[in-house]
């Protein structure tokens, strides 16, 4: 079985690349081609990349490289590939930085297989937890064993999406959702049409409750059981806040919509809509994990005739256009993770009382700064949002651009375009 090289043999193999093969196509179950899978490499040591991606076209795989996030920016959008193999610890960022451009790109469904020289259990934990496919030490890996991996990780994603695809057809038909007793979508749709052809003057008001980015983050970290658990959870608390005359369906991943008849003035709809707000703010637990939850709600008229009903829902229904805004935010935390520590992952515990003011602010690095948003400010640090995303060092300066403070912090968590700091 060959080994991947460590870097003081790199240059060698470099000068003799004939000394790596992979193993032949020969008795795979997946027929290759000059025009067969291809798969992404991000790392950021260019010998390793470049040794990596020679190996793989050798075997007919096709290869793009990236050195981190944020070249993968230029082309996440622009360019498919069936499969990423991912460098734990890049230069100033972590595997987590990359999957978050990964998540909001159209190559959002190409599984991950993770990559590391880090023989720490905990990495691979982590890991497995944000959903990649496999992960597998630097130290140790042959060449023959990659390709069966890149391979059943394509295979099963394929037929994952094929599932979900047949699942969403398989609920569109269906008048009931069967994981929470909703009306589908489109039976939701025909109840509201038909008690508006009954009495076509009254304004019915359409309450639409969304937790689709944390429907899609457990599903993308736990899988289909749990994110069913988790729209249970969220349509028990529903029914327990809602009328009984309600008409309640399920308009999309993890989207509902209610006709609610005995809401006829705005005082009614505001107080329904905090009670609503309140009582759908929830914890959701799976194993040690947890997920601060708070529900997105919209309002629309049944009878407005702008849009149709159908494509009103559809606007609402959609993923956020901001996943970050609440997932990066509000992603699952380990009971067992300090807050303090320096792998605290992307977790910020709310132990003391927070300031919930919007303060413009700057990042200062060295000789330049960076606009941003500073909110959340406590004794021990704050959490910031950034115009658009870009690494950050593990140490640098906040000014708030009112008094002029200016804070040195150190990095602890950041995800896409938010993070938060620890006062020094």
């Amino acid at each position: 079985m060959l080994i991947v090289p460590s870097n003081h043999v790199l240059g060698f193999l470099k000068r003799n690349p004939s000394i790596i093969r992979l193993a032949t196509s020969e008795g795979s179950s997946m027929t290759m081609s000059p025009s067969g899978p291809i798969i992404l490499v991000v790392d950021d040591d260019p010998d390793f990349r470049e040794i990596l991606s020679g190996v793989l076209k050798q075997n007919n795989f096709q290869t793009i490289e990236a050195a981190g996030a944020k070249e993968l920016l230029s082309f996440a959008n622009d360019r498919e590939f069936d499969c990423v193999l991912l460098d734990y610890n890049l230069e100033g960022e972590t595997a987590f930085h990359v999957m978050d451009v990964l998540a909001d790109s159209a190559n959002a469904d190409a599984p991950i297989i993770i990559m590391t020289a880090s023989k720490e259990q905990s990495v691979a934990i982590k890991a497995f937890r944000f959903g990649v496919a496999d992960f597998l030490p630097k130290t140790s890996l042959g060449f023959r064993d990659l390709r069966t991996v890149i391979e059943g990780a394509i295979v099963s994603k394929r037929q994952s999406v094929a599932e979900r695809l047949e699942l969403e057809r398989l609920r569109a038909e269906r008048a009931i959702d069967l994981v929470t007793g909703t009306f589908s979508r489109a039976e939701f749709e025909r109840q509201v049409q038909s008690l508006g052809e009954a009495d076509p003057s009254r304004l019915e008001p359409i309450i639409v409750v969304s937790f689709d980015i944390y429907y899609r983050e457990t599903l993308h970290r736990f899988g289909q059981k749990q994110a069913d658990t988790f729209l249970r959870e969220t349509i028990k608390r529903l029914r327990t806040h809602s009328d009984a005359d309600d008409i309640w369906g399920r308009t999309g991943d993890g989207t509902f919509a209610c006709l609610a008849p005995a809401i006829r003035d705005r005082a009614r709809l505001k107080t329904r809509l905090d009670t609503l707000r309140e009582g759908l703010s929830f914890v959701f637990h799976v194993g040690s994990a947890t997920l601060s939850v708070e529900p997105e709600l919209s309002v629309l008229i049944a009878s407005d005739d702008e849009d149709s009903l159908s494509d009103q829902l559809a606007k609402l229904s959609r993923p956020s256009t901001e996943p970050t805004t609440r997932a990066a935010a509000q992603p699952f935390a380990d009971a067992d993770e300090s807050a303090g520590g320096d792998n605290a992952g992307q977790v910020e515990r709310r132990r003391v009382r927070r300031t919930r003011v919007l303060k413009a602010a700057k990042i200062l690095i060295g000789p330049s700064t960076i606009d941003c948003v500073a909110r959340d400010m406590t004794e021990h640090g704050l959490r910031l949002r950034l115009d658009q995303y870009m690494p950050l060092p593990s140490k640098f300066s906040v000014r708030l651009t009112e008094s002029s403070e200016e804070h040195p912090v150190m990095l602890k968590w950041q995800r896409d375009r938010e993070c938060g700091v620890a006062f020094i």
